[in-house]
Parts: C-alpha cells; sequence; structure tokens
C-alpha cells in the first residue's frame, strides 16, 4: 500500500468560515442571506455573488474590503476548531503524512498558521495558504501544490475540488452537509462524511 498523504482545506473542515463571516455581513448590512449552492459542474452562486445582490450600492472591492476586515476580527479568526477535528487530525498523522492547504486569504496567512500551530502542533507537515485577495482566488495553483506534495487524498468541503482530486489520480473525502455541496451524485473516487468521526472511520477502513 502506498504512503498515505493527505491534503486538507482549513475552512469549514477545520475551522468554520462561512457562516460566521456570511452571519458577520449579513449583521452589519441588516440582510438575511440564503447561502450559494455549488454543484459538480460549477458554481451557482459565490458567496461575493450573493453579497453583491445583497448591498448593490457598495463596489465589488468595497465589499471585498469588509470581507477581509471580518476575517481579521478576533472572534472569526480565533474561533475553535470544528468538532472532532483535533482528534481527527491526530488520528490521521499517526497514519500518513498531513499536509493543510487552504484558498484562505493572504491578509490571514500569519493568523491561519498560527491557528494551525495553536490547535494542531506538529500535525502538519507543511501549512500552504494559497490565496491572494478574498474572492480573488490563488497566488499559487491549490492543484500544483497537491500534486507536489503527493496527495493520494484531500479532505475538503467544495464539490469541485473533490471532483478535480481525480486529475491528480488523488481519492477525496467531501466533507460536511452543506449547503454549498449538495449533489444527488458523487464521482466514485468521492466519499461524503458528514463529520470528522466519519473520516476517521473512512480511513480506518484503509489499514
Amino acid at each position: 500500500m502506498s504512503e498515505l498523504v493527505v491534503a486538507v482545506d482549513i475552512d469549514d473542515v477545520l475551522r468554520p468560515s462561512v457562516y460566521p463571516v456570511s452571519d458577520a455581513y449579513a449583521a452589519h448590512h441588516g440582510l438575511t442571506f440564503e447561502l450559494p449552492a455549488v454543484m459538480v459542474n460549477g458554481v451557482l452562486k459565490s458567496m461575493l455573488d450573493v453579497f453583491k445582490e445583497g448591498t448593490p450600492h457598495l463596489e465589488e472591492e468595497d465589499i471585498i474590503d469588509h470581507i477581509e476586515e471580518i476575517l481579521c476580527r478576533p472572534e472569526i479568526i480565533d474561533v475553535e476548531p470544528i468538532q472532532g477535528a483535533v482528534e481527527g487530525i491526530a488520528n490521521l498523522s499517526e497514519k500518513g503524512k498531513l499536509v493543510a492547504v487552504s484558498s484562505c486569504p493572504a491578509i490571514i496567512k500569519d493568523q491561519t498558521e498560527s491557528w494551525i500551530e495553536d490547535w494542531f502542533k506538529g500535525r502538519f507537515e507543511d501549512v500552504h495558504i494559497l490565496g491572494e485577495r478574498w474572492g480573488r482566488g490563488y497566488l499559487i495553483d491549490k492543484w500544483q501544490v497537491m500534486q507536489e506534495s503527493g496527495a493520494t487524498h484531500i479532505i475538503d468541503d467544495l464539490i469541485q475540488n473533490s471532483v478535480k482530486a481525480g486529475k491528480i489520480g488523488a481519492k477525496a473525502v467531501l466533507f460536511g452537509q452543506y449547503p454549498w455541496n449538495q449533489t444527488d451524485e458523487l464521482p466514485e473516487h468521492v466519499t461524503r462524511c458528514e463529520n470528522w468521526p466519519e473520516v476517521v472511520e473512512y480511513f480506518d477502513a484503509r489499514d
């Protein structure tokens, strides 16, 4: 059996992100949002699109500035990990190599690396923070980093990322039951795990 190398997404896999950020934005503007759905063949609506619809009087760059300000707030960046993540990562680190790969924006790179160190000290061999500005994509291609890391598996909350894992010969765990990762059908190489105990169970079955 080949060495296990797991590339683990951070936001909404290790720490909650979409709900705290969208709730803070909505509270500031007195809005109610229906979170976007993300399907296998592409994004129906991104968070930026939803925020633009909710606050059409704001320029896109102003929205991005506001979201990045929210992301830097202590109550957002210093949040406790998703339930079971600390124990789950400890379990997986005994089975193989773990790398954290995230597209979170550069503005919270240092804080995110510190958060990983605080909660998952010594569990990850590498931490890659690849985002540019929020909503603007990657400074470095996420899949290039995963391929260079030799990832055999990924854990991610986005369907598109889970599907793309097959292109580098990796298997994927689609994490969580979120509004943005619902679909009636998943490729054979993708397995949904609703929580961290299910993730541990999935990798235990590989032994």
